[in-house]
């Protein structure tokens, strides 16, 4: 069955959340009816026979010393002690929805309190909520930062008057208040509008919060992972926040910023598998929102039965005011048969090309960059791994360009008992998905413009967009790898680029012919932040974290720097796996600032809440003197946590 395929990937959701307290002890007779089921059902998996194989001394691995590609399940006794609303929501929506599906609530609850140890507890983190509902149109005035980029063009730049912080204050950043997010992956892209700030979360709640106090004006359930930033459309008489789920059933929503009160959800895509990737762009009261197929890439590519593959990455442009599809254009041509498998099965291609980061709104050229990831199937196609240029009222494709060719992979060829010998993996994954980072555009003092973009190979790219796809520098600033190079973005001010180098593994030897990873090598020490001139590339510094900000603590804790910076006048802030957030020096990357997170908070609500590694939506976000970010990514071998933290000024 699919789903004893997939268990083997229930590591990089259970252990997201591997760090909670246990509360008061479940009834005896939850233990004993979630002891029978878990045994019998989780079991399949996760029992001594299907975990990872003791090492030379008889013990367990930490998992992070695994094979990088090949995930296997978690032992038995290691699910024990997870926290319990976490299992709960991925037995009901996340990678064990299949298994959960086939159980009843109870069941599912059962098995959850007899894994994780406590009660559970269906309102997950508490939070305290403000005392009234305050004045939104006052509230929302003010220092802000705009969705995931803070611009149309994804820079990552804040201005001193909008950020009110200089390279002489932030030696002072203090803790100001914790709150609780679900357990987990950290919170969403942070949206702030004056003292308003906007978060989502992994159990699907959105929360509307005060910045000065951290306490909550209200909270929407939207019943799925929450991961893009929100966006906010004043349209009539109110302000709609608006943002999308990333859990399947896929949807997008539009609610009142005021109350939380749902204004519109849309179902916009077409295909069982395909979801909201990331971060939508808008502008001029349309949403720009890329689409990804990555759950057929990485589970239903998996099962030699299943016809690989269909799916194809899109970006549609949607009508904030009402959710109306404007345009829909897909990154691929339609998938049609190629031949068969081994095993008989139908394949299909090409497919895949998903639009995995946030898009670049071009309002001079009346264009929308965005860029791809790599091919499900073959054949493969000019416009996978690639940045590719939209026309903003029709969607028509004006140009492209593939940064890595030939870059055909799926979860197939994660295979390491078949080889992919017998399933659907396409034979030619030369680098196994290399795809690029959120892209951005720079004017330059002389009125040239530059749309730069980086990939995972450690490549960053540099072009004229007044001038088609022309070329104006490529730089190499890292070896690159599979879990290598640039990964979510990258950000700039008038002089420099910051690029982080994320590089956990090496790129050499990953992939073998027949698409598995032969041996990678995980160098926790790997990771960099580097500043590059702006004109044409050169690097001017290249800076990291100190040299024990891993001791102590698990295998997994990595120097890796993954999330996209951020930069004010004289300060760059940057996050990394080990769990720290710092402000380097812009002129020579000197450490100003340096904070860690992987560890437990007092939150506003009274209950504990921890940080760990910070990757993906974890940009730091600087508004008005305060600086915040979440933390605790959790995936792919990292430290899991669930704690979003605002610093101010000595904490005041």
């Amino acid at each position: 069955m699919v789903w004893m395929r997939t268990c083997c990937l229930v590591i990089i959701t259970l252990v997201l959340a591997a760090c909670s307290s246990k509360s008061q002890q479940p009834p005896p007779a939850a233990v004993a009816t979630g002891e029978t089921d878990a045994r019998q059902i989780c079991g399949a998996c996760h029992l001594a026979a299907n975990v990872v194989p003791p090492g030379p001394d008889g013990k367990h691995v930490d998992q992070s010393d695994v094979n990088q590609f090949v995930a296997r399940p978690m032992a038995f006794d290691q699910l024990r002690g997870l926290p319990t609303a976490a299992i709960v929501m991925t037995l009901e929506r996340g990678a064990m929805r299949d298994v959960g599906a086939t159980l009843t609530a109870a069941q599912r609850i059962a098995i959850a309190e007899y894994l994780g140890g406590s009660k559970y507890d269906p309102r997950g983190p508490t939070g305290h909520y403000c005392a009234d509902n305050g004045d939104l149109a006052r509230d929302l005035a003010g220092p802000s930062w705009t969705g995931y980029g803070n611009t149309l063009e994804n820079t990552r730049f804040q201005s001193a008057a909008m950020a009110k912080l200089t390279a002489t204050d932030v030696s002072r950043l203090k803790v100001k208040w914790a709150l609780g997010l679900a357990h987990g992956r950290q919170g969403s892209n942070v949206t702030v509008a004056g003292s308003r700030v906007f978060v989502g979360d992994q159990a699907g709640v959105v929360r509307a919060i005060d910045r000065a106090s951290g306490c909550t004006y209200w909270a929407f359930n939207a019943k799925r992972w929450v991961r893009t930033a929100v966006d906010l459309h004043r349209t009539g008489d109110r302000t709609l926040a608006c943002f999308g789920g990333s859990m399947l059933p896929d949807a997008y929503y539009c609610v009142d910023a005021a109350t939380g009160e749902k204004v519109w959800e849309s179902d916009l895509v077409d295909f069982p598998v395909a979801y909201v990737s990331t971060s939508a762009t808008l502008h001029d009261g349309t949403l720009y929102i890329p689409i990804s197929t990555g759950r057929e890439l990485h589970r239903s590519a998996s099962d030699p039965k299943y016809e690989c593959c269909k799916g194809r990455g899109a970006l549609i442009a949607v009508d904030a005011a009402t959710g109306k599809v404007k345009w829909r254009t897909y990154t691929t041509p339609e998938p049609k048969p190629t031949q068969k498998s081994a095993e008989g099965t139908q394949l299909w291609g090409p497919s895949g090309a998903s639009a995995w980061r946030v898009p670049v709104v071009d309002a001079v050229a009346g264009r929308v960059y965005v860029t791809t990831g790599q091919n499900a199937s073959a054949p493969a196609t000019k416009t996978s791994d690639a940045i590719l240029a939209l026309d903003m009222k029709t969607g028509e494709i004006v140009w492209s360009y593939q940064l890595t060719a030939d870059d055909i992979f799926n979860g197939s060829c994660l295979d390491r008992d078949k080889q992919g010998a017998k399933r659907n993996c396409p034979f030619v994954p030369k680098t196994g998905g290399v795809d690029p980072s959120t892209p951005l555009l720079k004017k330059l003092p002389d009125g040239s413009r530059l749309l730069i973009v980086g990939d995972k190979t450690g490549r960053v790219i540099a072009f004229d967009p007044d001038k088609g796809n022309a070329v104006r520098w490529d730089k190499k600033v890292s070896p690159g790898g599979y879990y290598g190079g640039v990964h979510w973005g990258m950000a700039v001010d008038d002089d420099q680029l910051y690029v982080p180098v994320h590089d956990r593994d090496g790129f050499e030897g990953q992939i073998s012919e027949l698409g598995y990873l032969a041996g990678g090598s995980h160098k926790p020490e790997a990771g960099s932040l580097v500043a590059l001139r702006l004109t044409d590339g050169v690097e001017v510094w290249r800076a990291s974290g100190a040299a024990d900000s891993c001791a102590g603590k698990p295998k997994s804790c990595a120097k890796a720097f993954s999330s996209p910076p951020t930069v004010i006048p004289g300060v760059v802030f940057a996050t990394s796996l080990d769990g720290h957030v710092r402000a380097f020096a812009t002129k020579d990357g000197a450490v100003l600032w340096d904070f860690d997170t992987a560890q437990e908070f007092a939150t506003v609500g009274g209950a504990k809440a921890k940080g760990g590694s910070i990757d993906g939506p974890g940009g730091v976000v600087v508004v008005d003197g305060t600086v915040i970010v979440s933390s605790g990514y959790g995936a792919f071998f990292t430290m899991p946590g669930n704690v979003l933290l605002a610093f101010t000024l000595d904490g005041k």
